[in-house]
């Protein structure tokens, strides 16, 4: 599988493996955390008040439709998926 990127407000901030987990402390405020495999992205604008935490989950999804046809080619393509949980 591709590892994950993640960018926070446009910052680099870490490189992923399959299980891995990355923390970070926000000031209260709008933020942007996107996550890339390097061939496609993801993105998702959140609020953080005053003492509270944000927790995203972020992998790596196997493609449908079209891009699913490059598997005949010998290239599996996955997209990547961010969520807020909390």
């Amino acid at each position: 599988m591709r590892n994950l990127e993640v960018m926070v407000d446009g910052e680099w901030r870490a490189d992923l493996q399959f299980g891995e987990a990355f923390e970070t402390d926000l000031a209260p405020g709008e933020h942007e955390v996107l996550i890339t495999n390097k061939l496609k992205k993801q993105k998702a604008d959140f609020i953080i008040r005053e003492g509270e935490t944000a927790i995203f989950t972020g992998t790596n999804v196997l493609s449908k439709g079209p891009s699913a046809l490059l598997g005949g080619l010998g290239m599996i393509v996955y997209h990547p998926v961010l969520k807020r949980i909390s």
